[in-house]
C-alpha cells in the first residue's frame, strides 16, 4: 500500500509537471494591443480606443495613463512609444504629434508637432530619434525637449512596422528601408548620429522587411518574408553588418528579440519560434498559447515576456512568460532517423527492436506527429507480424517481438515513415 501511494503520487506530479504551459494569458487586456516599450521594472502598453496602460512594477499592476492626449477618433491612434532611461515616456500620437510625460504618464506635453512620427527610439549615448512617412529624421539631444531634423530624407521609410529603427551599444544607428519605387530594400548605417547612412545589405528581390533588433552584444538581427521563397528569412551580422548569415523557416515573422541570456524569440504570424543560441534549429514554442498570428512582443529587463495577438476566432488576446528558462533545449531536437539492430540476436522468443523518429525535415524544427509502421517478413517477403501501425511524436522508442508461433529462421524487420524506409535482418532459434 505504502508503495502504491508513493507511486500515485509520482505519477500525479509528472502530469502536473508535463501539464505545466509555458504561456499564461494575461487576462487584464481583452484588447487589440499593438505597441510594448519597457525600461527597468517600467512597462507601457498600447492598445485600441483610449487604451495606455503603464506599470512601474514590472507588470503586477497598472494603470490607464491616456490622459490628457488627444481624443482617439478617426485616424487618431499611438503610432510609437519609448520609455526612455531616465524614465520619461513619449508617446506619437497619429496626426497630432510627439507628447512626454515625466510623471508616470499622469501629465503629457506636446514636444513635437509632427502627426506622423514613427518608431520612437533612445540611443546608448541618450540621444532620441524619430523618423517620419516622408522620410525625414529627428533627434533631441537635450532629453526630448526639442527635436531637430538631421540629415537628408530617405525614400522608404517603413510605416507598416515598429520595429524598423535601432542602436548598438555605441550609438551606431540602424534602420530598414524598402523603396517600393525601384524595389529597392536593405539595411541602412549611421555611425554619426544619423547625418549620413550608408547601406550595409541591400536586395531587389521580392521581399518585405519586418523587423530590426540588436542584442546587448552588438549582433544584429532582421526580419524578412520572402515572397519568392514563401518563407521566413532571419539575417544576423556581428560586424556591423560587413558580413551576414541567414536562417530560414517557414513563417512570416513580425518582430525578433532575445533576452538577457541571448535566447532568441521570433514572433511570427503562427505561434512564437524559439532557440537558445542562432546556431541551433528553431522550434516552436506554443505551449498554452492561444493566439497564431501575434502581432505585438516585448522582453523586459527581468527577461518577462509579453506578447500579444488574435485566436482562431478572431478574438484579441495578450499572454506573458516569466521563466524563459524553462524553455526546451533546442540541442535535443532528435535530428535523424533510425533503425537499432534488435537485441537479442540470435534470440528464442522475444527480441527488442527500438527506432527513432526524428522531427520532420522542415525549414524549422518542430514536435509535429508522422505515420509510423513497422512490420516483420520472412524471407519469402510475406508479412507475418506488425508491430507498430499509428501515429508518433518525435523520440525514441523500443517494441517487444514474439516469435513464438513461428519457425526459426531468418527474418526481416522494416520500418516506415513517410519518405524513410530501412530494414535489418535477425535470426529466430528455436
Amino acid at each position: 500500500m505504502k508503495y502504491s501511494l508513493i507511486l500515485f503520487f509520482c505519477v500525479i506530479f509528472q502530469i502536473n509537471l508535463m501539464s505545466q504551459n509555458y504561456w499564461k494569458e494575461f487576462e487584464d487586456f481583452n484588447t487589440a494591443i499593438s505597441k510594448f516599450s519597457s525600461n527597468n521594472s517600467s512597462l507601457i502598453i498600447a492598445g485600441n480606443l483610449d487604451t495606455l496602460m503603464f506599470s512601474n512594477d514590472d507588470g503586477v499592476s497598472f494603470q490607464n495613463v491616456y490622459n490628457n492626449l488627444p481624443p482617439f477618433g478617426e485616424g487618431v491612434g499611438i503610432l510609437s512609444l519609448l520609455i526612455a532611461n531616465d524614465n520619461s515616456i513619449y508617446a506619437s500620437i497619429r496626426l497630432n504629434g510627439v507628447y512626454k510625460s515625466t510623471d508616470n504618464g499622469s501629465t503629457w506635453i506636446k514636444k513635437h508637432n509632427e502627426g506622423m512620427a514613427f518608431n520612437l527610439i533612445q540611443s546608448q549615448n541618450g540621444e532620441i530619434y524619430f523618423y517620419t512617412l516622408s522620410g525625414k529624421i529627428f533627434r533631441s539631444d537635450d532629453n526630448g525637449e526639442n527635436f531637430n531634423q538631421i540629415g537628408s530624407s530617405i525614400t522608404g521609410l517603413l510605416e507598416y512596422s515598429n520595429e524598423s529603427f535601432v542602436s548598438d551599444s555605441k550609438g551606431n544607428l540602424f534602420l530598414l528601408f524598402h523603396n517600393y519605387i525601384n524595389s529597392k530594400f536593405g539595411v541602412l548605417l549611421s555611425t554619426d548620429k544619423g547625418n549620413n547612412w550608408d547601406e550595409v545589405w541591400v536586395t531587389n528581390l521580392q521581399e518585405l522587411p519586418t523587423s530590426i533588433f540588436i542584442d546587448k552584444n552588438d549582433k544584429i538581427y532582421f526580419s524578412l518574408y520572402s515572397y519568392s521563397s514563401n518563407s521566413g528569412m532571419l539575417y544576423f551580422s556581428e560586424n556591423l553588418g560587413n558580413s551576414w548569415e541567414v536562417k530560414e523557416f517557414e513563417e512570416f515573422p513580425s518582430k525578433v528579440l532575445t533576452n538577457s541570456m541571448g535566447y532568441l524569440f521570433v514572433a511570427t504570424y503562427n505561434g512564437i519560434l524559439f532557440t537558445k543560441s542562432i546556431n541551433d534549429n528553431l522550434i516552436e514554442l506554443n505551449d498554452g498559447l492561444e493566439i497564431s498570428s501575434i502581432y505585438a512582443m516585448q522582453i523586459t529587463d527581468s527577461d518577462i515576456i509579453y506578447l500579444s495577438g488574435k485566436d482562431d476566432e478572431d478574438n484579441y488576446k495578450t499572454y506573458y512568460s516569466t521563466n524563459p528558462t524553462s524553455a526546451p533545449d533546442p540541442q535535443n531536437i532528435i535530428s535523424n532517423f533510425d533503425l537499432s539492430q534488435n537485441y537479442p540476436n540470435p534470440f528464442n522468443p522475444t527480441t527488442v527492436i527500438e527506432y527513432t523518429i526524428p522531427n520532420l525535415e522542415t525549414l524549422h524544427a518542430t514536435s509535429q506527429m508522422q505515420n509510423v509502421t513497422l512490420k516483420v517478413f520472412d524471407l519469402l517477403g510475406r508479412e507475418v507480424a506488425t508491430l507498430v501501425n499509428e501515429q508518433k511524436k518525435p523520440g525514441n522508442y523500443q517494441v517487444q517481438f514474439d516469435a513464438s508461433n513461428l519457425s526459426s529462421g531468418l527474418y526481416i524487420y522494416k520500418i516506415q515513415a513517410g519518405s524513410f524506409s530501412q530494414g535489418r535482418k535477425m535470426i529466430f532459434l528455436k
